[in-house]
C-alpha cells in the first residue's frame, strides 16, 4: 500500500472522530439543561456515578483520540503506543457503561426483578464474550494494509468490528423484546396514566434507537474500507 493511500485512511479516520466530536457535543447541548434539572444537587449514589460516568467519559475518549490519530505515515511510535491503546480501553467502556444502562432501564420496567437481572448479565456477559473471542480469531487471521503500512501489530478492523456489533446487535434485540414484553405486560394488567405509559413507549423507543445505530455500524464496517476511524467513531455515535 503505498503512502499516499495510507495518507488518505488516516485523514478519514481524524475526519471521523470530529465528526462524531461535532454529533456528541450537539446531543450534549440538547440534553445540558435537563441534566442540570434532574441530576444537579442530588446525593451521589451509584446510579447518578453510572450517569456521569457514561455523559462525560466519552469527551476524555475524545480528547485521547484526536491526538492519537494525528500521525504521518511511516510511524510506529506514534499510532501504536500507549495513548492509541488507552484510547481503544475507553472507548469500549464506554460502550459497556451504555449497554448496563440498557441492563438499569430494564430491570426497573421488570419491577427489580432480579431472575430478569441475573438473566440479562448472564446474557449480556455472554454476548461480550463471544463479540471478543470472535473479533480477535478473525484478527489473527487477516491483516490490516493499513497498519502493516504503518508497522503496527494491527488486524482488518472492518470484519472484526463488524463482528462485534453483530454480538452487539443480538444481545440489543433481547433488551427491546424484554422492554417491548414489560410495556404490553403495563398496558394490559393495570390501568397507566399518560406518564408512565410515555415512560415506558419512550424506553422502548430508547432500546430501538441504540439498535439502529447497532445495525447502522456492522453495516458501515463492512461497507467501509479498513481504517482505524471507523472504530472510533462507532464507539462514539453508540453512546450518544
Amino acid at each position: 500500500m503505498s503512502v499516499a493511500e495510507v495518507e488518505s485512511y488516516l485523514q478519514i479516520s481524524e475526519c471521523a472522530i470530529i465528526a462524531a466530536a461535532a454529533l456528541l457535543a450537539f446531543d450534549y447541548y440538547l440534553t445540558f439543561g435537563k441534566e442540570v434539572e434532574w441530576i444537579y444537587g442530588t446525593r451521589w449514589t451509584a446510579s447518578r456515578i453510572h450517569f456521569v460516568s457514561l455523559r462525560y467519559l466519552p469527551f476524555v475518549a475524545i480528547a485521547m483520540a484526536i491526538p492519537a490519530s494525528r500521525v504521518q505515515p511511516p510511524s510506529e511510535a506514534d499510532y501504536c503506543d500507549s495513548l492509541g491503546l488507552a484510547t481503544n480501553v475507553v472507548y469500549y467502556l464506554c460502550i459497556v457503561l451504555a449497554e448496563a444502562m440498557l441492563i438499569v432501564r430494564t430491570y426497573v420496567f421488570w419491577k427489580c426483578n432480579r431472575r430478569i437481572l441475573i438473566g440479562m448479565v448472564s446474557f449480556g456477559s455472554m454476548c461480550m464474550v463471544a463479540a471478543i473471542v470472535v473479533s480477535q480469531t478473525i484478527s489473527s487471521q487477516t491483516i490490516n494494509p493499513v497498519y502493516k503500512s504503518l508497522n503496527c501489530p494491527g488486524s482488518d478492523s472492518s470484519s472484526a468490528t463488524a463482528i462485534a456489533y453483530l454480538c452487539l446487535i443480538l444481545y440489543e434485540i433481547g433488551m427491546l423484546g424484554l422492554n417491548w414484553i414489560a410495556f404490553r405486560r403495563m398496558k394490559r394488567h393495570n390501568s397507566p396514566g399518560p406518564l408512565i405509559t410515555t415512560l415506558y413507549r419512550d424506553g422502548v423507543m430508547y432500546v430501538a434507537a441504540i439498535l439502529a445505530f447497532s445495525v447502522l455500524n456492522a453495516v458501515v464496517s463492512l461497507a467501509t474500507p479498513p481504517s482505524n476511524g471507523h472504530a472510533q467513531y462507532s464507539c462514539l455515535t453508540h453512546f450518544l
